[in-house]
């Protein structure tokens, strides 16, 4: 399919231990920091760095992923490196 733009939304967390997330694969850093703030990045932040996801679209020439595939994070770094 032809590459399209998306809107999404970020999971922010305004301040710690008070989150309000939908859906997000967080990493142990980012738990972390949520519920002990502790971090140098302060509030509010946004989460989330280790997505998940269902492929919209992908450019001409791409043929390890196709529009409808479930991927998470992992699947682009070993996709890379076999």
């Amino acid at each position: 399919s032809v590459l399209k733009v998306i809107k999404c939304r970020a999971a922010v967390a305004w301040e710690p231990n008070a989150p309000l997330i939908v859906a997000s694969s967080l990493c142990h850093a980012e738990i972390f920091h949520l519920f002990e703030g502790k971090d140098k990045r302060g509030f509010p932040t946004v989460l989330g760095h280790e997505g998940a996801g269902v492929v919209e679209s992908v450019r001409p020439g791409v043929t390890d992923f196709k529009p409808g595939h479930k991927v998470k994070c992992l699947d682009f770094y070993f996709k890379k490196h076999n």
